[in-house]
């Protein structure tokens, strides 16, 4: 009986190393290799998005995402195929798609390997093969560290070319992003005060120089008077304002604004002929459609009493 226990107890210990062994083995981490990639930033940029894919059994799949402020970052990862891409992020911190960077592919492999298999006359690394670094904004750079190659020689070249075929592109996309954030426009609008003048039809333009701030010069004539025995009326207020915008990631934003104006109302009854002006503070909110529509309700008062004023109107964005 005590034989047979020994027995049992000797199989038990050899399955338990056994089963260690294995479980060392599963813990074998591949290892990690270093990959800096860079790309030129936007002043319209308020941080960038990027996305890592691998490919797995011939289809890219999300490996790595990362937030960041800066225009490059240092990858540690696993041999495999992968690809990247930046993206721009807006004034509200949402990504801007148009701007963004197309896909790049790049190979991580250890440096002997890579150097083995492409070698044929000579045994060094060619000055191709030592560009460890992606430049996403087409410049070139060499660096000692780095530890990964391009997918093929011609990649690097093909990445140049790319660059110098898509320099419109990005430029255009530059474009885009600075005007989305600046609100140039010139318009049209007609509306209600729900008092005197019962109708307003203005003219309007906002100037942007610097991103999300605007200035904006309007001119509002008024007709019709609420008032009883009033024959005919008119009113006029240009005004001056500052404003800021908020755009949408494509089109359109929403903005507010404050500034002064000088009103002159004219009213003419069965006695005569009377005017009343002031000055009065402007003070606005709005939202711009598709860079198309305006849609502003704006409160204006001298401090002793206040009126309101709800307007539609048709701009031209620039």
């Amino acid at each position: 009986m005590k034989k047979e226990q020994r027995i049992l107890l000797v199989l038990l210990l050899l399955t338990a190393s056994l089963l260690s062994a294995q479980t060392a083995g599963s813990e074998t981490t591949e290892p990690l290799l270093h990959r800096h990639i860079f790309w030129s930033g936007s002043e319209y940029a308020f941080g960038y998005d990027v996305h890592v894919e691998r490919l797995e059994n011939g289809v890219y799949i999300d490996y790595q995402y990362t937030k960041t402020e800066e225009q490059f970052i240092d990858l540690h990862l696993p041999q495999g195929d992968y690809r990247i891409r930046v993206v721009p992020r807006d004034f509200f911190d949402r990504p801007y798609e148009p701007a963004g960077t197309p896909w790049f592919n790049f190979l991580i492999r250890p440096v002997v390997e890579a150097a083995a298999e492409d070698a044929q006359e000579s045994s060094e690394p060619s000055e191709q093969e030592q560009s460890n670094v992606i430049d996403l904004s087409g410049a070139e750079t060499v660096t000692e560290d780095d530890s990964a190659y391009l997918i093929d020689p011609e990649l690097d070249i093909a990445l140049e070319d790319e660059s110098e075929q898509d320099e419109s592109t990005q430029a255009d996309s530059t474009q885009i992003a600075g005007r989305n954030h600046r609100f140039n426009t010139i318009g049209v609008s007609a509306g209600t005060s729900f008092a005197d003048p019962l109708l307003i039809a203005s003219i309007h333009g906002t100037f942007s120089f610097i991103d999300n701030f605007f200035i904006e010069l309007g001119l509002d004539t008024g007709f019709i008077s609420t008032l009883e025995n009033v024959e005919r009326y008119y009113s006029f207020f240009p005004n001056a304002n500052l404003g800021l915008f908020f755009p949408f990631t494509n089109r359109g934003g929403f903005f507010v604004g404050a500034g002064i104006g000088y009103m002159i109302n004219h009213y003419t009854i069965a006695s005569g002929s009377t005017s009343y002006n002031m000055m009065a503070g402007n003070f606005y909110a709005g939202i711009n459609l598709f860079d198309i529509l305006n849609l502003t309700y704006a409160i204006r008062t001298n401090f002793e009493t206040a009126g309101n004023r709800l307007s539609l109107g048709i701009v031209y964005r620039f």
